[in-house]
């Protein structure tokens, strides 16, 4: 097994409202298990691993982003280096909702805030490491080709409508519209000699986003 970082859009928010504060919280769906599809090649990421003490740990208080850091490879992901310039608002409240991991957004930024009023960002990516386990399998009637082991979020990233291409399954809805089950996700590419699902219209995206 090696380990990989993995920029995935598969979460989903059903609701969001001002706190007393005048921040935003937003109710969301984060992740989810099953067999999933990078490009050339489909893993599978077990309840056993998405569930996992360490991997809810690591969720728990994670931080919120305007889109992923635009750094490549590792260091897409947020330290204590470069968390003050990208970070705007946390996680709380994680816990599993059948095969989902939910919970809430405390969206802290204003310009986000009214970004998520406004619809101009809709959908839910995580940033995490890690290891595969390139034995194949199948589980449910679904072939893999490696299996996602040893999860650890680093953060959880905010983007526009149709940023993760996964349909409504992975945007946040004002409304009580049945969500789309689709499970399909980006591809992997290597930046760095570090594997990071993205695709190229996801790349366009993110530097175009941070240039403006």
């Amino acid at each position: 097994m090696h380990n990989v970082f993995r920029l995935d859009f598969n979460g989903q928010s059903s609701e969001h409202h001002r706190t007393p504060q005048g921040f935003l919280r937003v109710k969301a769906k984060l992740t989810k298990t099953g067999v999933f599809t990078y490009d050339q090649h489909r893993e599978y990421r077990p309840d056993t691993e998405v569930f996992r003490a360490d991997a809810l740990a690591s969720l728990k208080g994670a931080p919120v982003t305007d889109l992923h850091p635009s750094e490549s490879g590792a260091e897409a992901f947020l330290t204590a280096a470069n968390a003050k310039t990208h970070m705007v608002g946390l996680t709380e409240s994680i816990e599993r909702d059948g095969d989902y991991l939910k919970g809430s957004l405390i969206i802290f930024h204003e310009d986000t805030i009214k970004a998520i009023e406004r619809g101009e960002r809709k959908e839910i990516s995580l940033g995490y490491q890690c290891q595969l386990d390139r034995t194949p399998g199948e589980i449910n009637g679904e072939a893999y080709d490696a299996v996602q082991t040893n999860i650890v979020v680093n953060h959880v990233a905010l983007g526009p409508k149709g940023w993760g291409r996964a349909g409504p399954d992975c945007a946040i809805h004002t409304d009580s519209k049945t969500p789309n089950t689709g499970t399909t996700m980006s591809e992997t590419i290597r930046l760095d000699g570090v594997d990071v699902a993205l695709n190229s219209a996801n790349i366009t995206n993110l530097f175009s986003e941070k240039q403006r």
